[in-house]
């Protein structure tokens, strides 16, 4: 998570937009909003997806510095320096909200003895007693965490493939990609029709949530960080995409599009406590893979000055807000949580849904903000302890990139 990159300048606005998806999930629930029958309820509930665009933009962001040395020929990052700015960047800003949360959560068990190692070391998914403690949003955070280990370990891989030119490697990499890919969807398939995970599947299942069944969101992401560093420089996406340069907002569409067949033909919003049968679940990962794939699109391909999105985009309160998602993602359920236990819900002020979502996103923002400032960006100056590779970019240099179009290049596609 928030893992920022010079290629892609306005992903950081994608991770505001999804992180107030989040928001919208959990504040509705307060607010009434995922009450059966409530006519909101169907569409919130999917904006759940907003996770599954999570995961894209990490497969994107951080695969792309590895897959664009290999195509140049060049030596890989530093396997160590990118485990250490992981490190830096995800561990600390956790490790306290973890311990806020035990403190201020009434009967949380992130003190006990299972609780320790589950939550402190991103294990929380692995078991059906831990997963939707602690932070129960965090389950996404030990998907991500266990995607860090995995990744120099594909990219050790795929430099042993063979390719002299670098049409050859970018050929290798999306077939190896399709491949695993295609070896996750078959891992969900076997633990769904095998029975592993019962007749009817849960969000939290452990399962399904580790990293295996989500390799295929990861590895999609991964294959556009690739088409996107053969084209290095270039403006215009490839065949095919090209549409995405001067009408962005077409895949935004569409992921509305998918939005509502989800939500209105599927109905996978019907009884998520209930779980999903084996197919609606498949469905749900399927559309929510689109959703946030159609989102991310734009804002990899294409001149990213142009269009009326792009330049919404651009505004620096998003790209601000973005930049400090991740505190707002962890701690918008605290703040929700501690509204209702001051009564929010009692007070006749403003219609409910929007009572709750905008203290939900204040609250968080206050936290995040404190988190940013006071340990997170001070963090960030232990970057170069240990060397190799380029450092992320700086808030400065984020703004200025995404008003400032590509300069153009050779291209291998």
């Amino acid at each position: 998570m928030n893992s920022r990159s010079r290629a892609f300048p306005l992903v950081d606005s994608l991770r505001t937009i999804a992180v107030l998806s989040v928001i919208a999930v959990h504040a509705g629930i307060y607010a009434g909003a995922l009450a059966p029958g409530a006519l909101a309820r169907p569409y919130v509930d999917r904006l759940e997806s907003a996770a599954w665009a999570f995961f894209l933009i990490s497969g994107l962001v951080l695969y792309r510095p590895w897959v664009a040395a290999r195509l140049r020929g060049d030596a890989s990052p530093s396997a160590r320096a990118f485990a250490w700015r992981r490190v830096l960047r995800i561990v600390p800003a956790y490790w306290l909200a973890v311990v806020l949360t035990g403190l201020i959560v009434r009967d949380n068990e992130v003190f006990t003895a299972h609780g320790l190692p589950a939550y402190f070391l991103f294990g929380q998914i692995y078991s059906a007693h831990t997963a939707s403690g602690g932070i129960p949003q965090a389950w996404t955070l030990d998907v991500e965490v266990a995607f860090y280990a995995f990744l120099p370990v594909w990219a050790w891989l795929m430099g042993r493939l063979p390719g002299r030119t670098p049409e050859q490697r970018l050929r290798g990499e999306l077939l190896a990609l399709g491949a695993l890919a295609a070896a996750s969807i078959v891992y969900k398939v076997v633990v769904l029709w095998s029975g592993a995970a019962g007749a009817r599947t849960t969000a939290l299942d452990p399962l399904l949530t580790a990293l295996p069944g989500f390799l295929d969101v990861f590895a999609i992401g991964m294959a556009v960080a690739a088409l996107h560093a053969a084209r290095e420089g270039r403006v215009e996406p490839p065949r095919g995409l090209r549409w995405l340069d001067r009408r962005p907002g077409l895949a935004w569409v569409g992921a509305a599009g998918v939005l509502w067949l989800a939500a209105i033909p599927l109905r996978l919003s019907d009884a998520p406590l209930a779980g999903w049968t084996h197919g609606e679940f498949m469905a749900r990962h399927l559309t929510n893979t689109a959703i946030g794939l159609l989102c991310l699109l734009p804002l990899a391909f294409g001149d990213q000055t142009r269009g009326a999105l792009r330049r919404v985009l651009a505004h620096r309160a998003l790209l601000w807000l973005g930049m400090v998602s991740y505190g707002v993602y962890l701690y918008h359920l605290l703040v929700i949580g501690k509204l209702g236990d001051w009564r929010l819900g009692s007070l006749d002020v403003l219609h409910p849904y929007v009572r709750w979502y905008v203290a939900a996103v204040a609250g968080a923002t206050l936290f995040a903000a404190a988190s940013w400032y006071g340990l997170e960006r001070p963090l960030q100056r232990f970057r170069g302890v240990v060397r190799g590779g380029r450092p992320d970019p700086t808030s400065r240099e984020m703004a200025a990139a995404a008003h400032q179009p590509a300069p153009a290049a050779e291209s291998v596609i």
